[in-house]
């Protein structure tokens, strides 16, 4: 090689050796990338009574607790030096002594069992994270030990050590394993405790499963101790003969669906203690009623229950339980069925009836229980919906409709009121689940053909409790209050509070001495779906609501079970336990939910008409009234005969019943003062032709009320047909305007118009 490519040579090497030292000492000097997050805990969940109920995994899916620097107890230093680096405050970092003395054993027994690796590379190995044996990784642990002694002082190196170093079991760090090992604080574990603790790191798996092994490495490090005149020759006798006693205690695991909720909804918080609004000890109480009701499970079918309490007054969930089983894998046990969506069946019924009052009904209203076919999104199609027992009961009143719970009032009313109304107002109230249009639910939705969730459906019906106020309930007790929301006037809540409380109104549907019954006031609702899928209780009080929902995940239906005889002896027990837990006594026999309004006061009504009672009525009922009311009509006394004037959309039904009897015009005029008219058409009203359907279905049904006898009917001054007194009559449709006369058997005349187009 010339001089000249000699000389190259060696500048270009020594440029490339340079250029190693500037790169060298930039990463030396350079931030520890490597420790960020370190100084993070593992996240513990309680109870709001301080109960620890889980402790999740932190970093790297280990449980820890960090230790600082300044708190390390002196003879966990000296216990660490001694057993891992006894020359730790004399090198930086690399301790090529001990590196020599581990390779001259090495060779001599043929073996890789003695390691070089100071405290400080050991930290490096774990910051790291290496589990395999790699030249190149091990050379960077070199450096990044270089650079933790660069960077950080002996005591944040041990400190970072100490809360990094395994212990087994998802053990990480030294305060850790003295609360789990010990249930102590490391400044409280006495010499030979911190011996074991040191003994453990070198390999947790082994050293745990030998326990008679562990023991002769705690003496090993007592006397190395003693060695290195650490300790004096007195302790290390007493620490020898000390019994070592671990603590056997299981990590607790308490309320497991709701700790599953609240991690998924905190994982990305940086709290390391979050205290939940969950009160463990009710929890208990609930899976204990769950188990002692298994008889009755296992006799309807189900293998699943949810069950949900929450504090009305602080807005909080306090009791909470998701399958009746974490642990029963077989049946699904670890799905929240409080999160699960199910139809709710008839559940829905009081927030329409709220609707309803807060749209012109009256409690003293009567509402038709009679066959009905209502018009569907569909073109020709209607919906005849049926009662629960397929009986027809005619006219009802507003309150033994809710309390018993029939279907035709409830789809009548939300197809006064709009199933979009209805949908407004739901998800206003927190139902999240119903996110389809109007059309998809149709008038079913009274009936609950929509899948809701029970911890969601709970919380409305806790703001029936707070008098038609909605608040979403919160699961820790440092979240933040949420807004409060106005679903209905506190006139409606009262009322439908007032129905769902009444056990005499509902004893027609439930009977009495039922699961819905208490000695004190509770509102108490129940739902099941089609199918018998689903069996569903609500209840509350002032204080407290609760949400039970009984059957299977994997929607096997139950055998003929109900709301009340599926889900309602759970529900009853748990509203029983939940009061003396909450209130810490059974709420007293007249303890009102909400106070009534001031200016409602109760009258004598009739129980047919809902009317002012009058002498005529033959049943009577005390009902809320506002204002004045009007006096019945419907009964009518001539000649000593008690006669019943129904309307003319009850004249069907009464007749199919046997209840019609022809009553004598001189006694309708006598005794009544409605007004004869005709209510189909409308005065006024305008109709479209659709020239896609055959004329012969395109047309309109004539009806008047209040008429007596037959009625004839006249159409543009011609006589067009005769009908019976309850009887519609169909009526083509031709373009044109069109007058309409009515005359009923007194001679008293109706009159209308119309227009088709």
């Amino acid at each position: 090689m010339k001089e000249g490519e000699l000389r190259k040579v060696v500048y270009f090497t020594i440029f490339l050796t340079l250029l190693f030292f500037i790169f060298l000492l930039i990463y030396l000097f350079s931030p520890i990338k490597e420790l960020k997050g370190e100084k993070e805990n593992s996240v513990k969940i309680y109870d709001r009574n301080g109960i620890l109920l889980y402790e999740t995994l932190g970093i790297n899916d280990k449980r820890k607790l960090y230790i600082s620097k300044e708190s390390i107890p002196p003879y966990i230093e000296s216990a660490v030096i001694a057993t891992e680096d006894k020359r730790f405050y004399k090198h930086s970092g690399v301790d090529p002594f001990a590196i020599t003395r581990a390779m001259m054993v090495n060779l001599k027994t043929f073996s890789l069992k003695e390691g070089g690796s100071t405290i400080t590379q050991q930290t490096a190995k774990l910051l790291v994270g290496r589990r395999n044996k790699n030249l190149f990784l091990k050379l960077y642990e070199t450096l990044l030990a270089i650079k933790l002694e660069v960077h950080l002082s002996k005591k944040e190196i041990l400190s970072l050590y100490l809360n990094l170093v395994p212990y087994g079991r998802n053990i990480v760090g030294v305060k850790k394993a003295s609360e789990v090992y010990f249930n102590a604080l490391p400044e409280n574990l006495s010499l030979s405790q911190i011996a074991y603790l040191c003994s453990i790191p070198k390999s947790p798996t082994f050293y745990l499963k030998n326990p008679q092994k562990l023991l002769e490495r705690r003496d090993n490090i007592l006397k190395r101790m003693r060695n290195l005149k650490f300790i004096p020759e007195e302790e290390l006798k007493i620490a020898l003969k000390e019994r070592i006693s671990v603590s056997k205690n299981i990590e607790p695991f308490k309320c497991p669906h709701f700790v599953e909720r609240i991690k998924e909804e905190n994982k990305n918080s940086k709290q390391n203690v979050i205290i939940t609004t969950i009160d463990n000890n009710l929890n208990e109480t609930i899976l204990d009623i769950i188990k002692s009701k298994s008889d009755v499970l296992k006799k309807i079918g189900a293998n699943n229950v949810a069950v949900i309490v929450i504090d009305n007054e602080r807005n909080e969930i306090v009791g909470y339980e998701g399958s009746g089983n974490f642990f029963d894998d077989e049946n699904g046990g670890k799905i929240d069925g409080v999160m699960v969506k199910r139809q709710p069946g008839s559940a829905l019924k009081p927030f329409l009836y709220a609707l309803a009052f807060d749209n012109g009904l009256k409690i003293n209203s009567v509402l038709p229980d009679i066959p009905c076919s209502f018009k569907t999104s569909k073109v020709g199609a209607l919906y005849s919906p049926r009662n629960y027992d397929n009986k027809f009961r005619g006219p009802l009143s507003v309150r033994l409709a809710l309390a018993n719970s029939v279907n035709v009032p409830a789809v009548y009313l939300l197809d006064k009121i709009g199933v979009n109304n209805f949908l407004d107002l739901l998800r206003k109230g927190g139902i999240s689940t119903l996110d389809n249009s109007s059309d998809y639910y149709g008038l079913g939705l009274a009936l609950g053909n929509g899948e809701v969730r029970l911890d969601e459906l709970s919380a409305l019906y806790s703001s029936l409790s707070k008098g038609g106020v909605y608040v979403k309930p919160a699961k820790t007790l440092n979240e933040m209050s949420f807004k409060e929301v106005r679903l209905f006037s506190y006139d409606s809540a009262f009322l439908v509070t007032d129905i769902l409380s009444d056990n005499k109104a509902r004893e027609i549907a439930f009977g009495r001495g039922n699961y819905l019954e208490f000695p004190y006031n509770v509102a108490s609702k129940t739902g099941t779906s089609e199918g018998y899928c689903d069996n569903f209780a609500f209840g509350y009080t002032k204080a407290i609501t609760v949400g039970v929902w009984v059957g299977n995940f994997d929607r096997k239906p139950l055998k003929y079970s109900s709301g009340i005889s599926g889900a309602g002896p759970i529900y009853h027990y748990v509203m029983e336990e939940s009061l003396k837990h909450i209130i810490g006594r059974e709420p007293y026999p007249f303890e009102e939910i909400l106070e009534k309004p001031q200016d409602f006061k109760k009258v004598d009504v009739c129980f047919l008409s809902q009317m002012k009672a009058k002498k005529e009525c033959p049943s009577k009922v005390r009902e809320y009234t506002k204002g004045e009311i009007k006096e019945c009509d419907w009964h009518i006394k001539y000649n000593g005969t008690l006669y019943t004037n129904f309307p003319e959309s009850y004249r069907a039904w009464a007749n199919n019943e046997g209840l019609l009897k022809e009553i004598p015009i001189k006694a309708v005029s006598k005794s009544t003062d409605k007004e004869f008219k005709i209510v189909s058409p409308l005065c006024d009203s305008v109709y479209l032709i659709d020239p896609s359907i055959p004329p012969k279905y395109q047309g309109i049904y004539l009806q008047a009320e209040n008429g007596v006898g037959k009625i004839r009917w006249i159409v543009d001054d011609k006589i067009y047909d005769e009908s019976d007194e309850f009887k519609k009559v169909f009526l083509p449709l031709q373009k044109g305007e069109h007058t309409i006369k009515a005359i009923d058997k007194s001679g008293k005349i109706a009159k209308s118009k119309f227009t088709a187009r």
